[in-house]
């Protein structure tokens, strides 16, 4: 029997959470006969690949570093006609699957599901499916879209479940990035134009540690700014792929926007700037798509940091790692 859906377990060289991940995946309440389990992989572990084998998992070594390459790897080898994601370090509701299912078969023309996530130390309630939980959303107007950003309906890979075949669609620039891969699943959900809706429960738990490349919280400050250093340029590159393919829609007004905004985080934790910014450059992302209240003081730091670099290097990193940095990071 085909499945409905294939779980696509991610883990890059962290071996301390995946058992969690693959046996939540595994204790799910909808039949195994409805869903697939694929885990990809860079390495090799006695445990891991016994547990994989023993639980009927399809298990994928590869030596490729960037994640897009990864996933397209994983979608090749999928059976099911949507794509559940989960993280080595995440958790899946038990009911989370059945719960997917009844959302596809009360619209098949859904292309893209995202779902409420929470800090882990989960308690599995049971939980049944609701339709007043269904909440359709359309990017088609600058409103919309902001709407969507502001409630995170691409936020945390673990908790998006796309079509296989628009995954498939868009594989030709998804298998370029690395890093920032929830976002770019979402465009490509966006750019099909099709149907896509946020379902308002808690079916995703994921861990808070130092070792996420998505957490900059914690830690000593050049842990945090080679953290920083090394993720964004990926997301720039990120950002520079959607902009290009969607110039003139609300998505590609938002990736350049983002695409400035990351160009300057990166200049402010580089001991020099990479970057030249265009202070037109700056407004032009403002006129395109609108600005959040938290963008201006960000862009006052910027600037004062080019006039004033190692004068306020201790006091931009204070406010940029605490709490303008994570609040920009979660808003913008």
């Amino acid at each position: 029997m085909k499945p409905t859906i294939s779980v696509i377990v991610n883990c890059f060289s962290r071996r301390d959470y995946v058992l969690d991940a693959l046996k939540s995946a595994c204790s799910q309440t909808l039949s195994r006969s409805e869903y697939e389990i694929i885990l990809i992989k860079n390495f090799h572990e006695e445990e891991i690949d016994n547990f994989a084998k023993k639980s009927e998992i399809i298990s994928i070594y590869t030596d490729k570093v960037t994640t897009g390459a990864w996933f397209e790897m994983a979608t090749n080898h999928a059976k099911g006609d949507f794509l559940s994601f989960l993280d080595d370090d995440d958790l899946m509701h038990p009911d989370k699957l059945e719960i997917l299912q009844s959302v596809i078969q009360l619209d098949p023309g859904i292309v893209y599901i995202h779902n409420k996530s929470e800090k882990s130390n989960p308690k599995f309630e049971k939980k049944e499916f609701g339709r007043n939980k269904v909440i359709y959303f359309r990017l088609d107007n600058k409103t919309q879209f902001r709407k969507s950003l502001k409630n995170k309906y691409y936020s945390n890979l673990s908790s998006i479940t796309i079509r296989k075949d628009i995954l498939q669609k868009y594989m030709s620039f998804i298998s370029e990035t690395n890093h920032g891969t929830d976002f770019v699943i979402f465009s490509a959900a966006c750019m099909s134009g099709k149907k896509m809706l946020e379902y308002d429960d808690t079916l995703t738990f994921f861990r808070v540690h130092m070792d996420s490349q998505s957490n900059f919280r914690g830690g000593s400050l050049p842990e945090l700014e080679k953290k920083k250093m090394s993720v964004l340029p990926f997301h720039i590159s990120n950002w520079q792929i959607i902009y290009e393919l969607r110039i003139g829609s609300i998505l590609a007004e938002y990736a350049k926007l983002r695409l400035i905004t990351t160009k300057i985080w990166l200049n402010l934790v580089s001991p020099k700037p990479v970057y030249k910014i265009n202070f037109a450059e700056i407004i032009d992302s403002i006129r395109g798509i609108g600005v959040y209240p938290l963008f201006i003081p960000f862009i006052v730091i910027y600037y004062f940091d080019r006039l004033f670099h190692s004068a306020i290097k201790k006091i931009y990193y204070t406010i940029i790692y605490s709490w303008l940095g994570w609040r920009l990071r979660e808003n913008i």
